[in-house]
């Protein structure tokens, strides 16, 4: 409504990636190899976002983790209402939370293997897994839940892969073919039926997964790699932005 900043926090190493919980004030931070949970002091609904990470934690599950679970305490009280650290044994790249906010998936490219590159984390039962058993090989590029339904979009260079997180199984593979040379980011939209993908062949390519798994449409607007793609909440809008220092907004109808 200001435009003005209303929190600052110094994290102390390069940011790949935050994303607000869809249902709290619960700021993820992805630094390093720490996904850091974080309550701003300063802004309305701290308080109940901070209850969240001050439940006490199942030992008898939280020995399962293949995450460690830690509380940070590096900051004032008059700064942060609550902070948990994520330790994991590799850089993260990527964060997304499920809808219901319980449920935050995160990305570990350098992982030895892609079914390892994968960690959910579910905060009410202090509990960190890899979802998948197997995966096929591929750098980890971007992870998105689906909005209405039980399903994780994977994206790798190559494809996106749409898995049944209840069935545990592919259903399916969105391939951009010869529109990208490589996959960089991706969105879903709100409704569920629409995704954008973002490559770094400067390729916006848009799938309608009630019309087809190849694309409906593949923009070439931008002269550089695409970096991050977004639908607006509440237009028939989407935008995307490049290595060319270019946003676009596009009508989305």
């Amino acid at each position: 409504a200001t435009g003005r900043c209303q929190w600052t926090v110094e994290c102390g190493e390069s940011i790949a990636a935050v994303a607000w919980s869809p249902t709290s004030m619960l700021l993820a931070v992805a630094s390093g190899n720490v996904v850091r949970l974080l309550v701003p002091a300063s802004l309305p609904g701290a308080d109940d976002a901070a209850a969240l990470l001050t439940r006490t934690v199942d030992t008898s599950v939280a020995a399962k983790s293949v995450v460690q679970w830690r509380r940070s305490t590096e900051y004032s009280r008059d700064l942060v209402a609550g902070a948990v650290d994520l330790v994991h044994e590799h850089p993260v790249t990527s964060v997304a939370w499920h809808r219901r906010g319980d449920y935050l998936a995160v990305l570990l490219p350098q992982a030895p293997t892609t079914s390892q590159g994968l960690v959910m984390h579910q905060l009410s039962r202090r509990m960190s897994l890899h979802p998948f058993g197997k995966l096929p090989a591929g750098s980890l590029r971007a992870v998105a839940f689906h909005p209405t339904r039980p399903q994780l979009l994977l994206a790798t260079a190559q494809h996106v892969r749409v898995y049944d997180l209840l069935a545990q199984r592919l259903v399916k593979k969105l391939t951009p073919g010869g529109h990208a040379r490589s996959i960089s980011t991706i969105a879903v939209h709100g409704g569920g039926d629409n995704v954008l993908v973002g490559t770094e062949g400067e390729r916006v390519v848009w799938f309608d997964l009630d019309w087809s798994s190849d694309p409906y449409r593949a923009l070439h607007i931008h002269d550089g790699a695409v970096r991050s793609v977004a639908f607006s909440p509440s237009f028939p809008l989407f935008a995307s932005v490049g290595d060319d220092a270019a946003v676009h907004v596009y009508h989305a109808t």
